[in-house]
C-alpha cells in the first residue's frame, strides 16, 4: 500500500540520509463511532486516547524535522501526513498525489516513483541544503492549510450554491482535478476502480 516506504527505510538504515529517522504512524482506527464526522472529528472524544497520544508524538517529531519523507500510497492520494507536514512546518518529500491542486505542488519536494534509492538520496540531500527553497515551501504549505480549512470549505459550499443560482447546468471545478487508473485499489486484488474498467 505504501510502495516507497521500503526504499526510504533502506536509505535511513544504510545511513545514506544522515540524521534521518523512522517514525511510526498513528493508529487510524479506534473501533468506536466518531461523533460529528463532518469536517474532521473531535480528538478529545472519549476512546481516542491512544490514537491521540501517538498522533501528538508524531506531530512533535515532524515539527523537529526540516523534511518529512513519505509517499501517497498506491492510489496516489493526499494522505493526512501532507497536512501534518504543512501544520508542523516540515516540508513533505513524496510522490505527488493526484488530488492535490496543481498550484500547491510547489510546497512538496517531488520524489519520482521510479527513482532509485541513490536518486532519492541525492534529491533529499540537495533539498536539505537549500534552506531558502525550504522556507518558500513551508510558506506555500501554510497557504494550503488556510485554503482548505473548515471555514474555507464552508465558503466553497456557499460559493457553489451562488454559482448554481447563476448557471443552470454544468460542472464547477474551481481547483481542477485528476482521475487516474493507475494500480488497483490496495484493499482489492482483483477489482479495478469502477471508472477504470475496460481501460489499459
Amino acid at each position: 500500500m505504501y510502495p516507497m516506504r521500503q526504499k526510504l527505510a533502506a536509505l535511513i538504515k544504510a545511513d545514506k540520509l544522515p540524521g534521518g529517522r523512522i517514525n511510526q504512524p498513528p493508529g487510524y482506527s479506534s473501533g468506536i463511532q466518531i461523533k460529528e464526522p463532518l469536517c474532521g472529528y473531535d480528538p478529545m472524544q472519549q476512546g481516542f486516547e491512544q490514537s491521540r497520544e501517538t498522533e501528538l508524538e508524531l506531530l512533535e517529531k515532524m515539527g523537529s524535522a526540516r523534511i518529512c519523507v513519505f509517499d501517497s500510497m498506491t492510489r496516489q492520494k493526499m494522505v493526512r501526513k501532507f497536512h501534518f507536514s504543512f501544520l508542523t512546518r516540515c516540508v513533505p518529500a513524496a510522490d505527488l498525489p493526484h488530488d492535490m491542486p496543481p498550484q500547491y505542488r510547489k510546497a512538496v519536494i517531488e520524489l519520482p516513483r521510479n527513482a532509485s534509492e541513490d536518486q532519492i538520496a541525492d534529491i533529499l540531500r540537495t533539498a536539505y541544503a537549500d534552506t531558502d527553497a525550504l522556507r518558500s515551501k513551508v510558506a506555500s504549505g501554510l497557504s494550503f492549510l488556510r485554503r482548505y480549512s473548515c471555514q474555507e470549505s464552508v465558503q466553497d459550499v456557499l460559493g457553489a450554491v451562488e454559482q448554481r443560482r447563476k448557471i443552470s447546468r454544468g460542472v464547477w471545478v474551481p481547483d481542477g482535478f485528476e482521475i487516474s487508473c493507475g494500480s488497483r485499489y490496495p484493499f482489492s486484488s482483483d477489482k479495478p476502480l469502477s471508472w477504470c474498467e475496460g481501460t489499459r
